[in-house]
């Protein structure tokens, strides 16, 4: 099975999602069967590498909230990441800038260490509250998962992977990503934004038991059209 992620380092939403997921594979304890590709989103690619902006007025803003529907979005991720024993205050953390962030990560698929680095970089920005925008921190992160220092450094001082990152953006308009995390399982079905456990469990089960109907939209020509959130458990 393949899951393909689209998510930005500095979203709590993202990160709340990424650890649903993961709880939901293990509840199958069938990790080694499953595929994750991640793909890298920045919520604001323009963004500066100091920590200016909070990041729920980010949010806020991105998705043009009322300040009621801002406050009903913060209750939903903070009432998810109960759910995986995560804690955070989201009034005191700011956005940073991602981009060298997600190169690195690029980076690390080579060694098969992206998983080490990404939890590291959620660690490091949600709990610990560093700027993991700063080269600095980034490259304290890699020598902690035995990267290669100085290659490190070569990627962070040049513009490599910026293609890759490129081909993740151009990725997500075609598959038309709005909000993330953003996920598409095996082809069959897509779920955003903040979703509970159950949704997770009840995708990853409907592959697993090889649904017919699955079958039939796995074999059709990938149309870019899926169920999305709760309409998934309609199928």
């Amino acid at each position: 099975m393949k899951i393909e992620v689209w998510y930005d380092f500095a979203c709590p939403v993202s990160f709340v999602g990424n650890e649903l997921l993961k709880l939901a594979i293990d509840c199958f304890g069938n990790d080694k069967s499953i595929e994750i590709e991640y793909k890298s989103y920045q919520l604001e690619p323009h963004s500066p590498i100091e920590l200016n902006e909070n990041v729920m007025d980010l949010l806020q803003r991105k998705s043009k909230l009322s300040d009621e529907k801002r406050q009903a979005l913060e209750k939903e991720i903070l009432e998810q990441a109960t759910h995986v024993g995560l804690s955070f205050d989201l009034e005191t953390i700011h956005y940073t800038n991602t981009y060298d962030a997600h190169r690195l990560v690029k980076f690390a698929q080579k060694s098969c260490k992206e998983k080490e680095v990404i939890d590291l970089l959620h660690d490091t920005f949600f709990h610990k509250q560093k700027n993991i925008g700063e080269k600095a921190t980034l490259l304290s992160l890699a020598q902690e998962v035995g990267l290669d220092e100085d290659e490190v450094e070569m990627v962070l001082c040049f513009n490599k992977y910026e293609k890759a990152l490129m081909e993740d953006r151009d990725m997500a308009e075609e598959v038309g990503v709005e909000q993330i995390p953003f996920l598409i399982f095996n082809d069959m079905y897509a779920i955003s934004g903040v979703q509970p456990l159950s949704i997770y469990i009840d995708i990853l089960q409907d592959i697993l038991q090889e649904d017919p109907a699955c079958y039939e939209l796995k074999n059709a020509k990938r149309s870019r059209t899926y169920c999305e959130g709760s309409k998934c458990d309609q199928t």
